[in-house]
């Protein structure tokens, strides 16, 4: 609501009602003192400080008694205005929350067209059957104009929408189509096709004319219950009738010269009359020169942030808010998709945000909102979706707490991230989540260890588990001939460079197998050079040496004598590693290694 204060008793009439919210406001931020952070103080406003004639805005949230006795003393009372659209404070449509109403606002129509009020009305009725739309909810007379309503269902301002709803800027297209269907036959106002704008109340009086303004006209079947039109079959109505209606005759006896010389005289009268307006001042050129930088910017939520807290957060279920949000973050950043699904499952577990874990709930689930693409006004937005299931903390409160996160997201770009990171195990800290309630929700990725969670011997073993899936995902499908045959065709590739005197650097440029791969290929071949294989001639069969019995005569064929043997020092030597006694076929040998062995074994009887 907006009023223009215009005498003494305007000012205490509405001082009482502000006195009256104030004290209530006072009583409500103590009361969250006790609990915890209470968030900003409330601000008395002075109604004698205002200049008389200007238009000031009075905030009733939610209506209430309040509101019940600022509209039971409306009656005689001069410009009073009602905001047609929900908003959060004063008209600005980054405080809007949402729209329920489109309008067109006829403004002189007894001069325009030559007729009265009621039968440009009447005019107006039979246009909207002409073209085929629905008649207005309800034509108020204004005083000296007309105020012509549709009223709709409720049109969010959303920055995410669902498939197939509509928005604002659907909202905003109507309108626009509205007015230049009008224009076929009307002058309709062009200034009033924003989402902020304001006409008079019932009840109240038109300063200009001295008219009480009321209604003149109202569709349905009860006055107090005017009809409201389904806004996508309202929009679709408008706009087909928009496109396929021709020119008509047009109403208005005036030339354009007399309609901008009336236009010139209204405006000098406003100027003459309405306050002047402060000159707009730099106030932030004036601090300059006195004014130190901070070594390290604060943590402040920035301006294009500031969003109202939506009308439709009060009863959105907390489910579809979940639904909406993980779709969009697993767009961008998966494990924090999944992670924003767990908090919500462990919300929902435990019937809601429980006592004390309020701010927690908020930190972790905008943080997860940061890291799935989130920043700037879409993210201030899901936070004021929160706010109703955060019991205790208001919108003004909840951006003060998520400031840090508002900051960190807007100011991070590609190569410099400075956004907030959430292990597993400080979700699991901060939200006190047992491992009982892991196993209910059947947690998707809270109940793993995250990397830097995990110990040196687990970060070891996994990064040798990782080596071995890719190993066998680089053979898999390959049989062993294969892949010694895809050995042998690189070794030779790289032998014939090398026969070329081309470096290993330069090998591994031309063929893409690595340095390393390069060089122990050359190494290998190398060292096959060097040793010179036994030749077939040379060979004789295999060798077996079967362990005698400890028993001195006890040995069998191939006795080698050990049989009295001491083997403690031999045993003690050998511990560790395998029995060589136990052995029993050495495989080919060259005729020099089995010459060797016999004199070895000679050896040892004779001593």
């Amino acid at each position: 609501m907006s009023v223009k204060i215009r005498s003494e008793e305007d000012c205490a009439f509405w001082q009482s009602i502000e006195d009256l919210r104030y004290g209530r406001a006072i009583a409500e931020y103590e009361e969250r003192r006790k609990k915890g952070p209470p968030g900003g103080k409330p601000k008395r406003k002075i109604f004698a400080d205002i200049p008389r004639g200007k238009v000031t805005p009075i905030i009733f949230d939610g209506g209430g008694d309040l509101l019940d006795m600022a509209l039971d003393g409306l009656a005689g009372r001069d410009d009073v205005y009602l905001n047609q659209n929900t908003l959060v404070d004063w008209r600005k449509t980054a405080l809007m929350r949402s729209v329920s109403k489109v309008y067109i606002d006829l403004d002189d129509p007894e001069w325009l067209y030559g007729l009265s009020l009621e039968e440009v009305a009447k005019e107006v009725l039979d246009f909207c059957q002409l073209v085929g739309i629905p008649v207005p909810s309800y034509i108020i007379k204004s005083g000296v104009g007309l105020n012509v309503v549709w009223l709709h269902t409720v049109v969010h301002k959303t920055h995410f929408p669902r498939e197939g709803e509509k928005t604002t800027d659907d909202w905003k297209d109507t309108i626009k189509a509205l007015f230049d269907l009008f224009q076929k036959r009307f002058l309709p106002d062009p200034a009033a096709r924003d989402m902020t704008r304001i006409f008079r109340i019932c009840g109240s009086v038109n300063s200009k004319s001295g008219a009480t303004v009321h209604p003149i006209f109202v569709a349905g079947d009860d006055d107090l219950e005017p009809q409201v039109y389904d806004f996508e079959r309202l929009s679709d109505q408008i706009t087909m009738a928009n496109l396929f209606t021709p020119p008509l005759p047009h109403l208005c006896i005036r030339s354009q010269a007399e309609i901008e010389a009336k236009a010139a005289a209204a405006s000098a009268r406003r100027k003459a009359t309405e306050p002047a307006k402060k000159p707009k001042t730099n106030k932030n050129a004036e601090k300059k020169n006195t004014q130190k930088p901070a070594s390290k910017p604060a943590a402040t939520v920035p301006e294009t942030t500031i969003l109202p807290e939506p009308s439709f957060a009060r009863a959105e279920p907390l489910d579809d808010i979940a639904a909406d949000q993980i779709a969009e973050v697993a767009k961008v950043n998966d494990r924090y998709a999944y992670l924003l699904a767990d908090i919500y499952d462990i919300i929902k577990l435990r019937g809601g945000v429980t006592e004390g874990m309020r701010d927690e709930f908020l930190f972790c689930v905008a943080v997860c909102l940061a890291r799935g693409g989130y920043r700037g006004n879409s993210l201030a937005n899901e936070i004021h979706r929160l706010v109703p299931h955060a019991a205790g903390i208001d919108r003004d409160e909840a951006l003060a707490f998520m400031g840090a996160v508002l900051a960190r997201a807007d100011t991070s770009h590609e190569g410099h991230d400075v956004r907030y990171h959430l292990t597993n195990e400080s979700v699991r800290r901060r939200l006190s989540i047992t491992d009982q309630e892991l196993v209910k929700i059947d947690s998707r990725t809270l109940h793993k260890p995250t990397w830097k969670e995990l110990t040196e011997e687990e970060k070891a073993a996994d990064a040798r588990e990782r080596k071995r899936r890719q190993r066998g995902q680089q053979g898999a499908g390959r049989s062993r001939e294969d892949l010694n045959a895809a050995q042998d065709d690189r070794a030779a590739t790289i032998l014939r460079h090398a026969e070329n005197g081309i470096s290993v650097r330069r090998i591994a440029e031309i063929t893409g197998f690595s340095k390393s791969v390069v060089g122990r290929t050359l190494a290998a071949h190398a060292a096959r050079q060097e040793t010179p294989e036994s030749s077939p001639s040379e060979t004789v069969p295999d060798v077996t040496l079967i362990k005698g019995s400890r028993e001195r005569g006890d040995g069998v064929a191939g006795d080698t004598g050990f049989g009295d043997h001491d083997n403690s020092e031999s045993e003690s030597r050998n511990q560790g590693r395998p029995d060589v006694r136990h052995i029993q076929t050495f495989g080919t040998l060259s005729r020099e290694g089995v010459d060797r062995l016999l004199q070895s074994i000679r050896n040892r009887r004779a001593a």
